[in-house]
This record gives C-alpha cells, structure tokens and sequence, in this order.
C-alpha cells in the first residue's frame, strides 16, 4: 500500500485492517510518529534515507545554529527521528522488529554522534562493525 500524506490514516487503516495472511506491507514516508505497531502488526520496518530535519530557512537561525555546531545540531534531530521511527514497531521490552536503515550515512552519524543514542536503542543496533 502507498500513499501520499493527504491519505495517511485511510493508507494505514487498509494496512491495520488487512488479513495477518495477506502479508500487506506499508510503504509509507514520515511515518515516525503516532503509529503503535505492536507485536506482529509490524515484523520489520526499512528507513531508505537518514530523515534529516529540514534545512532552516530563516538566516538568522542558521547563523546562530551554526555558532553552536549545528551539524551536531541536525545530527542529534536525525537520530532522535531514527529512534523514534524504532520506537514505531518495537513497544515494549518483549517486542521485536528488524529495522534496516539502507542509507549509509547512518554509520557515520553513529561514528561521530553515535554515544548520544539511548542504550536500548544501542543494545538492538546491529551492524558490521562496531560503530557506538
């Protein structure tokens, strides 16, 4: 199922109220918030890019972000963002879900900024290497 964000909720009510045996995959963008997908309404979830916050527009706002590091600033939004979308599938400490992140920008924000995540999402993160 797809949709666009005008039809979110009909989008993720044909995909609640489809059939455990219809294997209905939702394929949504900027589903990271307001969704409890518990036990096994969602048994895997792919993030294809890093969900950067948007580019502030105003300049004296980037100025200031800037004085402050905001790379740090934007990395910080994105995992929160990651983290949240997680959060999405997995509700409970018994839940499970795979998530794959595809964009391989991730390991070099979980290289630089990595130590930021909190522990449970450190514990279920799972890659090659070592990155957090």
């Amino acid at each position: 199922m797809f949709h666009t964000s005008q039809e979110r909720d009909e989008a993720l009510n044909g995909f609640l109220e489809a059939p455990p045996e219809s294997g209905a995959v939702l394929v949504a963008v900027a589903m990271t918030e307001g969704l409890d997908l518990k036990g096994d309404l969602a048994t895997f979830q792919i993030m294809f890019k890093c969900p950067y916050a948007n580019y502030v527009a105003d300049l004296r706002v980037y100025r200031r972000l800037k004085e402050l590091h905001h790379n740090k600033w934007y990395a910080i939004q994105t995992l929160k963002t990651i983290v949240q979308a997680y959060g999405r599938a997995v509700r409970s400490p018994t839940d499970k879900a795979a998530f794959y992140i595809i964009d391989s920008d991730i390991n070099r924000i979980c290289k630089r900024w990595g130590r930021q995540l909190p522990r449970f999402f450190k514990e279920a993160y799972n890659a090659r290497e070592q990155l957090i």
